[in-house]
């Protein structure tokens, strides 16, 4: 169950939902969901898992020769205005298939300033140990119908 809520990046509250109840006990009329306090014990134990493992491989490409690893950002509020950074690394495999890793999903308690923005980026490029000369920035702001 962690596993799932980790990687479909699902909120907490998911396994709460009417329908996932239903769900699982179609899936087995014996389901009792844990407690939110197990549940968040696994989560956690899941992430930290999951962000090796995705250190790992992302080391890996770098070390390929002539792999280069991209890097997308998006910004957005939620519907409580609270401020909310993701970040996407892009790179390809081994047989050339593309790779899209969604490594970062934090608050953003910054203004949405370039400085600011660069400088999480960073933070997030250093938690996974890529070297940041290897990315060159391309800032492209929209605002609403506008593009700057």
């Amino acid at each position: 169950m962690a596993n799932l809520i980790t990687e479909c990046m699902l909120p907490l509250c998911f396994i709460e939902t009417h329908g996932f109840q239903k769900f699982m006990t179609l899936v087995d009329s014996h389901f009792r969901c844990h407690s939110h306090t197990t549940f968040s014990r696994q989560i956690n134990s899941s992430l930290a898992v999951m962000q090796q493992r995705l250190r790992l491989n992302i080391q890996e490409a770098i070390a390929e020769e002539n792999n280069v690893i991209h890097a997308t950002t998006d910004l957005w509020s939620s519907r409580n205005m609270e401020l909310i950074i993701g970040v996407r690394f892009h790179y390809f495999d081994t047989e050339f298939k593309l790779v899209v890793k969604t490594t970062a999903f934090r608050h953003f308690g910054e203004w949405h300033s370039a400085q600011n923005i660069s400088m999480t980026f960073e933070r997030i490029a250093v938690d996974y140990e890529i070297p940041i000369h290897t990315f060159m920035y391309l800032w492209k702001i929209r605002i609403w119908d506008f593009e700057f």
